[in-house]
């Protein structure tokens, strides 16, 4: 018998690392909503880690070295809802962030992970929903595209996502400290044939805070996805209309300035045609 899930069904969980303010914002732009009742799991790396005074947030305190990857991990295992909401700290819920549209979505499509729009209040607003190929010992990512089962490969941090299905996957790897954690769990997803699918009209604000991370470890972190991958790099490629302008973007997200293959670049004219090309800072 087919079950339909109801907002009881889901449970909020949410990496943080010391952005208090962030994350009390969030939560109280929930309890501030019709999806009050909603319960939030929060694994909290922060170095000197404060009280959260809500009766429906579990939270759980690891030591500060914990990555984010392990910290959503935690908070998978003490789900015991059989859905979940993947929430950054930094995020707000608005008048447009309908929980019960994406449930409707689950329950008539059965698919495993349904995205929703992210608006960036405080950073220019950008599209990186696509499809993941490999090619060249690059991973190549076309953004805006379908894969062709007219699902995604790749979507935001902001879902709703069935629990028994993700702990199929899990956020595997704790090497990847902070960079490349979301392509890692994307492509694996797609490797166990998950089902992603999104509703652009159902939003929630982004408001970018400024980070708290040891940066250093960025580097390592980028060279272990290259070598677990097989890949040297990987290139985002945009279509792009502005105005009386149609152009192709990209830019290479691992060797920054970095020139394309030439598969590459046969690929994009194979799918594109001749639109002119151009370079993206990805700075």
């Amino acid at each position: 018998m087919k079950y339909n899930y109801w907002i009881w069904d889901v449970t909020a969980i949410v990496a943080t690392y010391d952005r208090y303010d962030a994350l009390l914002n969030l939560i109280q732009s929930f309890s501030e909503s019709e999806y009050s009742d909603l319960n939030f799991i929060v694994v909290d790396s922060s170095p000197v880690p404060s009280d959260i005074n809500y009766k429906n947030v579990q939270h759980i305190h690891v030591p500060s070295d914990t990555w984010i990857s392990k910290q959503r991990n935690i908070a998978l295992e003490n789900v015991r809802t059989p859905l979940f909401l993947l929430l950054d700290d930094d995020y707000l819920c608005v008048s447009g962030t309908n929980i019960n549209k994406m449930l409707n979505y689950i329950n008539s499509w059965e698919v495993d992970i349904i995205w929703w729009n992210l608006i960036n209040i405080l950073s220019e607003q950008y599209s990186f929903d696509g499809s993941y190929d490999f090619i060249d010992n690059t991973l190549y990512h076309r953004v805006e595209v379908k894969n062709n089962n007219w699902l995604y490969d790749v979507i935001f941090n902001f879902f709703i996502a069935k629990t028994d299905q993700i702990k199929w996957i899990w956020w595997r790897d704790d090497e990847l400290k902070y960079a490349r954690e979301h392509d890692d769990f994307f492509l694996n997803a797609k490797r166990n044939w998950l089902k992603v699918w999104y509703d652009k009209e159902i939003i929630v604000e982004h408001y970018s805070y400024s980070k708290h991370h040891w940066w250093t470890l960025w580097i390592s972190s980028v060279e272990h996805f290259k070598r677990k991958w097989n890949i040297e790099n990987k290139v985002e490629v945009r279509y792009i209309e502005r105005e009386n302008e149609k152009y192709i973007s990209y830019f290479n997200a691992i060797k920054w300035g970095s020139e394309i293959s030439l598969k590459i670049k046969e690929k994009i004219k194979s799918i594109y045609g001749d639109y002119p090309i151009k370079i993206q800072n990805a700075n």
